[in-house]
């Protein structure tokens, strides 16, 4: 027969299971909040990113009366480029104005620093296609017409490993060309001055 000591320390023992069971249990329930939390202010950080370059987009064509021009191969240019005045980041923009090819050492340099309104807080986090320099996250689809500038403005595919200062851009298709890496694609769509901000699943 077992004497008063032993059973407390019995006791014992079994409450702190249990307890240990409820931790486990609670552990279980707070990690997937915790993770859906993260990726709900991820998803957020990034539609206020793409918010932000479609205001930016919207300030160029009032300042400019057209859209910015296309990417064209071997050239720091496109719409990245020409955006940066607009996202307060023109000291990079006046850097890239001297550098002609991509390929140049200077141009190279100051690929490294992405703008952080480029980047998605959700996508892919390594390099581009080009060493040491970033892949782009967003990418835009222009409609450019005489009568009205449209377009949309959507996230790059996670394997997709353009470098941000290539201007990414999305031929005509429309927006389910975009593949999301946040949870849904947001664009926004400028007709005739009247500016939509849209956000899908």
């Amino acid at each position: 027969m077992r004497s008063v000591e032993e059973l407390k320390r019995g006791v014992t023992l079994i409450e702190m299971l249990v307890v240990f069971a409820i931790i486990a249990i609670l552990l279980g329930l707070l990690l997937p909040a915790i993770h859906y939390s993260r990726e709900s202010a991820k998803k957020t950080a990034c539609a206020a990113n793409l918010h932000q370059l479609g205001i930016a987009l919207r300030t160029f064509v009032d300042a400019r009366k057209n859209l910015p021009a296309g990417y064209s191969g071997g050239t720091v240019s496109g719409w990245a480029i020409e955006l940066l005045p607009f996202l307060e980041d023109k000291n990079l923009a006046d850097g890239f104005s001297s550098c002609a090819s991509l390929d140049s050492p200077q141009a190279l340099v100051l690929a490294r620093q992405r703008p952080a309104i480029m980047t998605c807080p959700s996508a892919y986090a390594g390099e581009s296609d080009i060493a040491t320099v970033p892949a782009s996250h967003y990418t835009v689809q222009f409609f450019r017409s005489k009568r009205k500038l449209t377009w949309a403005i959507g996230e790059l595919r996670t394997d997709s490993r353009i470098a941000w200062i290539a201007s990414p851009e999305v031929p005509d298709g429309g927006p389910a060309e975009f593949m999301p890496h946040g949870g849904g694609y947001h664009f926004m769509i400028s007709n005739g001055g009247n500016v939509r901000f849209i956000m899908g699943n």
